[in-house]
């Protein structure tokens, strides 16, 4: 009987080790003072392990190879030593990384996760601030007028 609870248990723990694929595109939004940076790291299985890059498109950085990348008991470590970077996080059963992105001594949180971040209300959230920013200092009350407005003082006269 116990040999029996033994293997079952085994299997059991092997499912679950193996059950976790942490390879693929892991997206994320980096809330730091005054701004807000998609970071996104790219991980694959090599021979040796685990192998990852990072992308920064707000910042049109792309493919930043790292130093190290682990995944062990659930838990994602990765180091970019050159530029002081550090992230860890711990994949959870919803598929959602919870961690946190240190940088040159500052720490900020940092959630991954596999689905694509929709930034369309992103741009949506931007253009209202600036019709918002526009029309309170050039009292402009109408959308038209802010692009005449524009094509007039910037576009026309150059």
């Amino acid at each position: 009987m116990k040999k029996i609870i033994i293997a079952v248990f085994t299997v059991l723990v092997s499912i679950t080790a193996f059950g976790q694929d942490i390879t693929g595109q892991w997206n994320g939004v980096l809330k730091v003072p005054g701004m807000q940076l998609r970071l996104v790291f790219n991980i694959s299985k090599t021979d040796n392990g685990l192998m990852a890059t990072m992308d920064s498109p707000d910042q049109g950085a792309k493919g930043i190879p790292t130093t190290s990348t682990t995944f062990e008991n659930s838990s994602l470590k990765i180091t970019i030593a050159n530029a002081k970077i550090e992230y860890e996080g711990v994949l959870g059963n919803d598929q959602i990384i919870v961690g946190t992105f240190k940088q040159s001594g500052q720490t900020f949180p940092l959630n991954l996760s596999k689905e694509k971040i929709d930034y369309t209300k992103r741009i949506d959230c931007f253009v209202k601030t600036i019709k918002i920013l526009l029309q309170y200092c050039f009292e402009i009350k109408d959308f038209q007028q802010i692009v005449k407005y524009i094509e007039k003082e910037y576009i026309s006269n150059k």
